[in-house]
C-alpha cells in the first residue's frame, strides 16, 4: 500500500476488468471514491488507467474521501455531492457511511466483512464481480 511501485503492480480482482467495462456498457457511469490518503493519488490514478483504460479513469471521476481525519468528506458524503445510486465497498465503515447519508450500499465480501449481517446494516452483499454484475443489470431492467 505505501510502497508506489509495490501498489502500481498489484493485480485488479477476478473479473474487475471485464466487470468494470461491463457496467459501462450497461450505462452506468463508474466513479473511484478511496479512503487512501493523498499523497497516493497520481500512482492511484496511475494504476486504474493502467489496468482499465485513460477513457474509463481520469482525475474526473477519481476522488478522495474516506475518514474525516484524513479527508474533507466521507464516502458517503461523496457518494451523496456526486448524485450516485450505489456505493460499493468491502469495508463496513464506509458501507455504514453510505446508508447513512441515503446512499444504497453493496458490500463486496471479503474475509474481513463475511461475519456482517448485511441485510440488517442495511447493505446489499454480493460475493464476486458476476453477483455485482446481475444485481446491477437486474435493477437496471427493473427501470425499464
Amino acid at each position: 500500500y505505501s510502497d508506489r511501485d509495490y501498489a502500481l503492480n498489484m493485480e485488479p480482482m477476478d473479473g474487475a476488468v471485464n466487470g468494470m467495462h461491463s457496467l459501462v456498457e450497461m450505462g452506468i457511469e463508474p466513479y473511484v471514491i478511496t479512503a487512501r490518503v493523498n499523497c497516493k493519488y497520481a500512482y492511484t490514478v496511475a494504476w486504474l488507467q493502467k489496468h482499465f483504460g485513460h477513457e474509463l479513469f481520469n482525475e474526473k471521476n477519481v476522488f478522495y474521501s474516506g475518514y474525516k481525519e484524513h479527508h474533507s468528506s466521507t464516502k458517503g458524503e461523496q457518494c451523496r455531492i456526486l448524485g450516485v445510486d450505489y456505493l460499493i465497498d468491502d469495508h463496513p465503515v464506509h458501507n455504514r457511511d453510505a446508508v447513512k447519508n441515503g446512499i444504497n450500499s453493496i458490500i463486496y465480501t471479503q474475509r474481513w466483512n463475511a461475519h456482517i449481517n448485511a441485510e440488517k446494516e442495511g447493505f446489499i452483499r454480493v460475493a464476486n464481480w458476476p453477483g455485482l454484475l446481475k444485481f446491477l443489470k437486474d435493477r437496471i431492467d427493473e427501470r425499464k
